[in-house]
């Protein structure tokens, strides 16, 4: 990995499962409180890295078997799009 990639991670934030680890992938607390917020913010943050930065950071930060997936999400309101369509 690149040394930009390195810096880029400096100020990592914790990937959403390490920082509130008792709210489950799709549980509410992702849409609604300090849960959102938090997932607005990594989301965010996200963004802002290079490809090579979010490769780095999926191999320090591999996502345990219930949020296996996640990273591959570009949108990650798609979780609430399939949860609204399957509620209405």
């Amino acid at each position: 990995m690149s040394l930009q990639a390195e810096d880029e991670l400096q100020h990592a934030l914790l990937p959403l499962w390490l920082e509130f680890p008792e709210i489950p992938r799709y549980a509410i607390g992702w849409r609604m409180g300090i849960g959102e917020d938090y997932r607005y913010k990594f989301g965010d943050w996200w963004d802002t890295l290079s490809p090579q930065a979010q490769q780095l950071y999926q191999q320090r930060y591999p996502a345990p078997i219930g949020w296996r997936g996640w990273y591959a999400d570009e949108d990650w309101d798609e979780d609430d799009e399939e949860i609204n369509t399957d509620l209405a």
